[in-house]
């Protein structure tokens, strides 16, 4: 749960560092002659291009193709489940039997069919749709919203800024979501990963509905900062909390698990952006509240789902 969390929190924290870095990079082209009509179009060749290319050099250069090690090796995987991780003497005198019941397996057509019509495959994916799809058109719409009720003295780089703040939390509050489901993994076993995201989500929806009556009249500077940090504080940690309960659905098959996790929370985005879309900024309250109760909708509805094999 850490490490998933922690590394996902430095990608998603780069949403945050978009607007700061972007922002300055662009107002120097501007200032250096070139028209705005040109400058941002030049700020994606110098930053985005280079950063992938060397990111991907160095992937290239010193990643392992697998955490099992060579590509070829991608099958020996052993992801091991057990109900409290963190009893040695437990996994020692029942590693063989684990391994073997939870070997990594080739994904095959009868897999996925398998896997598409179980109800707990879409837990993880649902949910994550509602969190990350969240963040992502908050990321989307944040600095239009601040220069709509903010005045205009707000346009441009200073609504920028505020809006990175939500991206930013990223650096510690998706770890923290991880970190505390690793901890009540440890404890209470693999339940209580489930309801732990579970009350992430209805909380996240209790903020939305909350900040989109509270401030239906017209929001102050001080509630979209208060705003920004709660929400931003629990939607993030929910992100995190949802890919530690993850591996463990169908656990051998992680890499399609984390794929149709991922591709949910992006289209939770197109979902959520076009719920923003169609309330202006100036109604921006009235797309938070509408979303709040979507979010609690499916928080709800993930209650009954297990996540453990019924005990016969």
């Amino acid at each position: 749960g850490r490490v998933n969390a922690a590394a996902a929190g430095f990608g998603n924290a780069g949403g945050g560092f978009t607007f700061i870095i972007m922002t300055v990079v662009n107002h120097g082209l501007v200032n250096g002659g070139l028209s705005q009509h040109v400058a941002w179009r030049v700020c994606f060749v110098i930053i985005p291009v280079a950063i992938i290319l060397i990111a991907a050099a160095l992937i290239l250069l010193f990643g392992r193709d697998h955490p099992a090690g060579k590509w070829s090796d991608r099958h020996r995987s052993i992801p091991i489940e057990l109900s409290h991780i963190g009893d040695v003497e437990k996994a020692n005198s029942t590693s063989t039997e684990s391994n073997k019941k939870n070997e990594v397996e080739p994904l095959t057509l009868k897999a996925v069919i398998s896997m598409s019509t179980t109800l707990n495959t879409w837990l993880c994916p649902v949910l994550y749709a509602t969190t990350f799809g969240l963040e992502l058109a908050l990321d989307s719409y944040l600095p239009l919203y601040i220069t709509a009720v903010l005045g205009s003295q707000w346009a441009g780089d200073r609504a920028g800024y505020l809006a990175s703040l939500y991206g930013l939390l990223n650096l510690f509050t998706r770890f923290l979501g991880g970190y505390i489901s690793d901890l009540l993994y440890i404890r209470h076993g693999l339940n209580s990963r489930k309801w732990f995201l579970i009350a992430l989500g209805v909380g996240q929806s209790a903020l939305l509905i909350g900040y989109g009556f509270g401030t239906y009249r017209g929001p102050t500077l001080a509630s979209i900062v208060v705003m920004l940090i709660l929400i931003g504080f629990i939607n993030e940690s929910a992100n995190g909390a949802n890919y530690a309960l993850l591996p463990h659905i169908n656990p051998k098959y992680n890499g399609f698990m984390s794929g149709i996790g991922g591709a949910a929370g992006n289209f939770g985005g197109i979902i959520f952006g076009i719920i923003f879309r169609f309330f202006p900024e100036d109604k921006f309250a009235k797309a938070m509240y509408v979303s709040g109760f979507i979010s609690l909708g499916f928080s709800l509805l993930a209650i009954p789902v297990r996540v453990t094999k019924k005990k016969k």
